[in-house]
């Protein structure tokens, strides 16, 4: 079923959410489809969509009634001239279309625009609507960079009230794209690009039209660039990360306090003897034990995130004492490579 943006939206600009009795759970593939072209405004190499929650309302009940597994919402110029100079696109939608479809229905929503076409699984919907802040949910794909051997592409979702969504919780996107014309007989890989710079390749597919498909579970910059060219620059950051942490001479403090939740802990903190800053890493592993020299095991007791560089142990029993060792790693091109072990931390919990 299709529908145009200048249909008569149905009932009111705010979509309530059909009773439990109306959700299906089948395997029909059945798409509901807007062609919204026709509302893009073109400006500065920018194409900007706003689905209106009217539309969106039609939209949703349409795919409830039809029992979609993809609604597509279709925001490509018709004008080629534009549409090949666009670099960026952004679509808006209500934040209560997002999370009114995760609630009701099953389908993955598909955004087609002329820098990238992107398709937001339900659970993705789900957790973006979860973390919203405002109205409306700017869903933005942009053409950063291209040179013969490499195009870059940058994937946002922001809030209307400007609080950037990184992760999608679990959820997936799929971003479909074109590459010039020089890489069409080259092997091409796809690498994430994180805020440091650092690459990492992520899966990647060719599709029949020679566009290719890569797979996401957060926003961030992407790049499709030959497999010489991501080898070679892949290689090049791992031995300067490499250089850096062997550097790092890791320092862990303990001591005895309440955790941020109020209960006994012991906090481990964790810096480099010389200053550098443990931002560095992807995260921290930190082992325990209740013997010096033994007993720490194989496994961490727990892992930090990246910038964080402490831990509370709330795990502890007055009166023992405990002896906590941790190591830094970084993770290159998905493989985890470490620091050395600090010395240790010695705490006997009161």
């Amino acid at each position: 079923y299709a529908i145009n943006a200048g249909d008569t939206p149905i009932n009111s600009d705010t979509y309530t959410p059909p009773t439990e009795s109306v959700i299906v759970k089948n395997d029909d593939n059945a798409t509901t489809s807007a062609n919204l072209s026709n509302k893009i405004l073109l400006s500065d190499r920018m194409a900007t969509l706003t689905v209106e929650p009217s539309v969106a309302n039609k939209i949703l009940s349409k795919a409830v009634e039809n029992k979609s597994k993809l609604i597509v919402l279709d925001a490509l110029s018709k004008n080629q001239t534009e549409a090949a100079s666009t670099v960026v696109a952004q679509v808006d939608v209500p934040t209560i279309f997002l999370e009114a479809l995760a609630a009701t229905t099953e389908a993955d929503v598909n955004f087609k625009t002329n820098v990238a076409e992107v398709t937001i699984d339900n659970a993705a919907s789900g957790a973006v609507a979860k973390q919203a802040a405002g109205d409306t949910v700017q869903l933005i794909v942009e053409k950063v960079d291209e040179t013969a051997d490499k195009v870059e592409f940058q994937l946002k979702v922001v809030c209307s009230n400007g609080k950037e969504i990184h992760d999608f919780k679990g959820g997936k996107a799929a971003v479909t794209v074109s590459i010039p014309e020089t890489m069409a007989e080259k092997e091409i890989v796809c690498v994430y690009i994180d805020e440091n710079g650092k690459m990492s390749k992520v899966t990647l597919q060719k599709n029949e039209d020679n566009t290719y498909t890569f797979f996401t579970g957060h926003c961030s910059t992407y790049a499709l660039m030959t497999a010489e060219e991501a080898d070679t620059a892949i290689a090049a950051q791992k031995e300067e990360i490499l250089a850096k942490l062997d550097s790092y001479e890791l320092v862990a403090r303990s001591m005895t306090c309440k955790s941020p939740s109020g209960k006994k802990a012991i906090r481990i903190r964790v810096y480099d003897k010389n200053g550098l800053s443990t931002d560095f890493f992807d995260g921290l592993e930190i082992f325990r034990s209740i013997k010096s020299t033994s007993g720490y095991g194989k496994k961490p007791v727990f892992i930090t995130k990246s910038g964080k560089s402490y831990y509370y142990n709330t795990a502890i029993k007055s009166g023992t004492k405990y002896y906590y060792k941790v190591r830094g790693f970084v993770i290159i091109d998905g493989e985890k490579y470490y620091s050395d072990y600090s010395l240790k931390a010695i705490r006997a919990a009161k």
